[in-house]
């Protein structure tokens, strides 16, 4: 093997290419995509308000998952 054979990264030797399939915009995944936009909000946001937000957030799934026989279903 040569040394830019090497180099490759493992998904490049295999020839994975991710392609966006046009079914991620169903409303099936609007969940997932209202999180990414809440998460990259939360990138802009001062660290001192998003660590407030942060400590709020996780109080609320804690009480859910508590508060949830099972521990699944979070929401």
């Amino acid at each position: 093997m040569t040394d830019f054979q090497q180099n490759l990264r493992l998904t490049a030797r295999v020839g994975y290419e991710p392609q966006f399939l046009w079914s991620y915009l169903k409303p099936k995944y609007w969940g997932v995509w209202l999180g990414i936009f809440f998460l990259l909000l939360l990138a802009f946001v001062p660290f001192r308000l998003r660590d407030k937000i942060a400590a709020k957030l996780g109080v609320w799934i804690g009480h859910k998952a508590k508060n949830n026989v099972n521990g699944l279903k979070l929401i």
